[in-house]
């Protein structure tokens, strides 16, 4: 499987073609890391209190299914240098717990950073 994007929402598959049902989502969530969170965390600014919806592309592994989804973040609190967000896609909540650097350090039941 090949997918890209030119950055502005449109994605296609290796032929070129374009994935309307994937237009309008800007960054990728990989189910197999955390990692894909940090995409639109670090790529806007935030404030305590700010929550943001966002249209991710969503590919599982390793069935490899390709969907849009929505997500939502909410910058609850700062602590320790730490920053958390109370975070919602297709009705599973959790809190993450990100580093200064944007990265994810704990995602609850799925993953936890080991220094």
């Amino acid at each position: 499987m090949k997918i890209h994007s030119d950055g502005n929402g449109n994605w296609f598959n290796e032929d070129g073609t374009p994935l309307e049902n994937l237009r309008g989502a800007i960054d990728v969530d990989l189910s197999a890391t955390p990692f894909s969170n940090t995409l639109p965390i670090n790529r806007e600014s935030w404030n305590v209190g700010d929550e943001k919806k966002f249209e991710m592309v969503y590919i599982t592994f390793p069935e490899l299914e390709v969907k849009k989804v929505k997500q939502s973040y909410k910058y609850s609190k700062t602590k320790d240098g730490n920053r958390y967000y109370d975070y919602e896609c297709r009705g599973y909540q959790t809190e993450i717990t990100v580093d200064d650097d944007g990265f994810v350090i704990d995602y609850p039941s799925v993953f936890q950073k080991i220094y």
